[in-house]
């Protein structure tokens, strides 16, 4: 992990992202009660609003790595608050390369495209939902089919490639957006709050939204729906 620049908005975003928290909560119980299903977007998208993301988003540091590994042209399109507390379960396995430019094919192998930043607002450890990926696999991995997007299970002959990610507060990490990663059930410790960022090449066009899985026999199907108009420039 890299460190932050200016660490001191860390508890700013890391309020927004409580307060969104507890404003899904309570919009649940409405819909509820008016017979609705349950919905998870409050915590998605929301950097157009807060000043404190963006910054956070711009700091010095983070320009400059994500400038070293991806190079520059980039603008942010999504960001999702990631809330791990008693009773929260797992997120599976599943990568972030949600569409490729358009309602074209994604390309889960194209490396020029596609990259995610991950803050720790909080210490992210081994108890409160453990970050877990595969190395490389941002890259073909001979006998792994890739097509589905989530998983509940990597295959075997992946499994000497999981590793395990710890932050501190105020650390960031980059990575690939197409990296499979999983966060395990919380058991012991302290909430964990991070904020997740999605990155694309500037003249990437954002679909309305695009399967979860692009794979037609996927038994997890559904629709991610995307905010194409909250994009600003990673400059």
């Amino acid at each position: 992990p890299f460190e932050l620049a200016d660490k001191s908005l860390v508890d700013a975003v890391c309020e927004v992202g409580i307060e969104l928290q507890a404003l899904q909560r309570q919009e649940n119980i409405v819909r509820q009660l008016a017979g609705q299903e349950r919905q998870f977007r409050t915590k998605i998208d929301r950097h157009m609003e807060f000043k404190v993301m963006r910054d956070l988003c711009l700091d010095d540091n983070v320009k400059s790595v994500v400038s070293e590994h991806f190079g520059n042209d980039l603008f942010i399109w999504g960001s999702v608050f990631q809330l791990k507390s008693e009773g929260v379960s797992e997120n599976i396995w599943h990568h972030d390369r949600a569409y490729e430019n358009g309602r074209d094919q994604v390309n889960l192998y194209d490396t020029s495209n596609h990259f995610s930043i991950l803050f720790a607002l909080t210490d992210i450890g081994y108890g409160a939902g453990r970050i877990e990926y595969v190395k490389g696999s941002h890259q073909p991995i001979d006998g792994w089919n890739r097509d589905m997007r989530f998983v509940k299970e990597v295959p075997e002959l992946v499994h000497d490639r999981i590793g395990t990610l710890t932050m501190e507060r105020g650390q960031f990490t980059v990575f690939h957006s197409q990296i499979m990663h999983r966060s395990l059930p919380f058991e012991y410790g302290e909430p964990r709050i991070s904020l997740a960022v999605r990155l694309a090449r500037k003249g990437t066009e954002i679909p309305d939204y695009y399967p979860q899985n692009p794979n037609p026999a996927a038994e997890t199907q559904g629709i991610a729906r995307f905010n194409p108009s909250a994009t600003f420039s990673f400059d």
